[in-house]
């Protein structure tokens, strides 16, 4: 058995290392989410300078993510359903 394979050749590039436990998918698109202050946390989606990884984590380019930002690891998706929850109206709302 063979395998023929590519490598990038040149220098390596910094990068930003995201888990699969990390990266939740929305309307066909892959986001993680990161925090903004001590109780607050944003979504950013992860672009197509980002590179997958074979456990399904991605690479990003250093200067996409400010060096001061925490990635969420784990309980992604429960901020995503929280998130998803909020913007949905009550029953309050329409009265």
């Amino acid at each position: 058995m063979s395998v023929l394979a590519y490598l990038p050749n040149g220098a390596a590039k910094p990068g930003v290392g995201i888990p699969p436990s990390a990266v939740i998918w929305q309307a066909g698109k892959a986001w993680i989410y990161v925090r903004a202050g001590s109780d607050r946390f944003e979504r950013r989606a992860i672009g197509e300078e980002a590179a997958p990884t074979a456990d399904g984590g991605y690479v990003l380019p250093a200067t996409s993510l400010q060096h001061d930002k925490l990635i969420v690891v784990a309980g992604a998706q429960t901020l995503l359903s929280e998130e998803s929850k909020s913007q949905i109206p009550s029953d309050e709302d329409s009265n």
